[in-house]
């Protein structure tokens, strides 16, 4: 536990900042949706093998260190500096695009070889990657945290 911590406190940034489509006032808590964001079949494979310690991906707000949410895969919305209540997970979505490009591959005729295949050793391997806060060789970073109070607004991202 002591590693957790001391590699968690490493990754965090000075600023969390959050996206929105809804525009809010500063000092709204912001509170999980209840919903994973991704697929159902790469978030049934991360909640499966989701250690006990770590925050339930449908039970988060979902932070990053920069404004760059394009890097998430995120076009537009409102862009808010907040303040995370609670603990903070710190995880590489590296490893979840590598689950991504694994569960295309079932589906592709003739995939990139360098796609891993969508099996249980592959999962669990990734998973554990994205979990325990392994970084990749290119990180982008994400934080997890069960709330967050919007300290300010920047307005809306293209």
């Amino acid at each position: 536990m002591l590693y957790r911590q001391i590699m968690a406190e490493a990754k965090l940034p000075r600023y969390f900042y959050h996206v929105s489509r809804r525009e809010l006032p500063v000092g709204t808590q912001l509170v999980p949706s209840g919903k994973a964001p991704l697929a159902l079949p790469i978030e049934d494979a991360l909640e499966k093998r989701r250690p006990e310690q770590m925050l339930s991906r449908k039970a988060v707000v979902y932070l990053a260190p920069n404004r760059e949410f394009n890097l998430y895969g995120q076009v537009g919305g409102y862009v808010y500096r907040v303040q995370p209540e609670g603990q903070v997970d710190v995880h590489d979505v590296h490893w979840i695009g590598e689950l991504q490009r694994s569960a295309q591959k079932r589906d592709m005729t003739f995939p990139p070889d360098h796609y891993m295949d969508w099996t249980d050793k592959t999962l669990t391997f990734l998973c554990a990657h994205y979990w325990w806060g392994e970084a990749s060789d290119r990180p982008v970073w994400e934080y997890l945290t069960p709330s967050a109070t919007i300290l300010k607004v920047f307005g809306r991202s293209r």
